[in-house]
């Protein structure tokens, strides 16, 4: 599995995963044109501070990372200097296979290496099951945006060793 970052051919792909990820994970069926709209969105924020990260396997897209570091110009701007994992869809074939784990660490070490030392998110799952196996723990907050429960991670800095 291959995790990397964005790339212009890989317009359809995502475009393909972002329209089943909200169809199927978020429960909303977006036409064509909507799909279109949003993927053009969603990459028009990409610079700096805002990556999105694609896994795949022998050429097929098996999922995206959408990750940000939040300041007031952001979209997100739900906790200033902190880094915001925003959307991760993984397709339903790949998963299980490791590709969100690798989306996930890939951000993580991206967020690290800008000086980034807490990434918060929120949940479709209210379990966060996936997030927990990860070192996200909930915050007991729900964001005000998307009503879905807040998860963070406190980073540790690349080279240190977490205390026992």
């Amino acid at each position: 599995m291959e995790i990397r970052l964005y790339r212009e051919d890989d317009w359809a792909g995502f475009r393909g995963m972002l329209a089943r990820y909200y169809r199927e994970d978020a429960g909303l069926s977006l036409t064509g044109t909507a799909a279109d709209e949003l993927a053009e969105e969603l990459l028009s924020e990409l610079g700096p501070l805002c990556w999105l990260w694609i896994a795949e396997e022998k050429g097929r897209a098996a999922g995206f990372l959408l990750a940000q570091i939040d300041t007031p110009e952001s979209l997100w701007n739900y906790r200033s200097g902190e880094g915001f994992i925003r959307d991760m869809a993984v397709e339903p074939s790949f998963r299980g296979q490791g590709a969100g784990r690798a989306l996930a660490l890939a951000a993580e070490a991206r967020f690290r290496s800008a000086g980034v030392s807490r990434v918060y998110l929120t949940a479709e799952d209210p379990t966060g099951a996936f997030w927990t196996r990860l070192g996200y723990a909930p915050s007991g907050e729900i964001c005000r945006r998307n009503r879905l429960p807040v998860y963070e991670k406190r980073l540790v800095p690349s080279g240190d060793c977490p205390k026992l």
